[in-house]
């Protein structure tokens, strides 16, 4: 399993050189960067990287086909891999950040699995080189960019089953969000494996929230606000499924997001054992072991969430030894 670093999209230009720089330094060797279509542009951002350092492998996590023509994605991803040295990883989503975004975009409300499948198959082909039939049918003629490209990888952000197993049969690997349990991801990637069939090995891509070499009342402070917020959206989307295997002390998750909402303060609320599951924090070792389980359940890269959340470490030498006790894993 390869250590990956994750950088948000809503990072300064001079953040995101400085993080990246230092990821690097710190022996990360491929990073993936947050889409979110009112922030930066993560191709751009992908390109600037790959100039500045031509080995690193860069994905872009995740791109929605309702907020963009499929045509426009495979312009801005083969634009992008014109500057890296790796095919760039192409991330492929249906979500919004919020149903006001979706609303004010006049995204479409087709079904996300229908524009999947028909996104996917598309911007593979365009990035490729080749020519699709246009949206129009005979009549609307073909379609092809005029600049050339190469076999890049279209990945897929999924969390329910019916797009892992869309994801399985027709992508080159999934992107699992912040939040996912090492038992989630183990029954996922198995659904996604048994819905391949075409025996290629996919990657298995997931996010994890870093709090660096941190004591225990410290990872509290910070991190339990963070694990907090990612059962909120579980519970939200309905996705029960996402926190398989994590330990809340005997609490019903409702009831304690409730108490939250109430005010309660969530280092008060939020146990360890949760945190310990959701988000990775404290001495190499421990972080290694940790990390052991999600290799264990099927997981080929891991993104490890860095500077995302205020008060934890920056990149630099927490990371730098997380990286090299996993390199020298017995």
């Amino acid at each position: 399993m390869r250590l990956a670093a994750r950088l948000g999209s809503s990072l300064s230009v001079g953040d995101l050189i400085e993080t990246a720089d230092q990821a690097v330094d710190a022996g990360i060797d491929a990073i993936w960067l947050n889409e979110n279509p009112f922030e930066r542009s993560a191709c751009v951002s992908a390109a600037a990287l790959g100039m500045r350092h031509p080995g690193l492998r860069l994905g872009i996590g995740s791109v929605s086909v309702r907020t963009r023509y499929p045509a426009i994605v495979a312009q801005d991803a083969v634009s992008a891999d014109a500057f890296l040295q790796h095919p760039l990883r192409l991330g492929l989503g249906v979500g919004m950040p919020s149903e006001d975004g979706r609303k004010a975009m006049n995204a479409p409300t087709t079904s996300g699995l229908r524009l999947l499948e028909e996104s996917i198959g598309r911007i593979r082909a365009l990035t490729a080189g080749e020519t699709v039939p246009g949206w129009g049918g005979p009549a609307g003629g073909d379609l092809g960019l005029r600049v050339p490209g190469r076999r890049l990888p279209v990945l897929v952000a999924a969390m329910g089953p019916k797009t892992i197993a869309l994801a399985g049969r027709l992508a080159d690997g999934i992107i699992f969000s912040m939040g996912s349990s090492v038992d989630y991801l183990a029954e996922a990637i198995q659904l996604a494996r048994d819905a391949n069939d075409d025996g290629s090995d996919d990657e298995f891509v997931s996010y994890l929230y870093y709090g660096g070499d941190v004591p225990e009342d410290d990872a509290r402070v910070v991190l339990a606000p963070v694990v907090a917020r990612l059962l909120a959206m579980s519970a939200e989307h309905g996705l029960d499924w996402m926190r398989a295997g994590v330990d809340l002390g005997g609490r019903d998750v409702d009831e304690l997001l409730a108490r939250i909402a109430d005010g309660a303060d969530p280092v008060d609320e939020i146990p360890l054992s949760a945190i310990d599951a959701l988000a990775l924090w404290g001495p190499p070792q421990k972080c290694v072991e940790q990390l052991r389980a999600y290799e264990a359940a099927g997981v080929t890269e891991m993104a490890l969430g860095v500077g995302l959340v205020e008060g934890t470490a920056a990149v630099g030498a927490d990371v730098a030894a997380l990286t090299s006790a996993w390199r020298d894993r017995a």
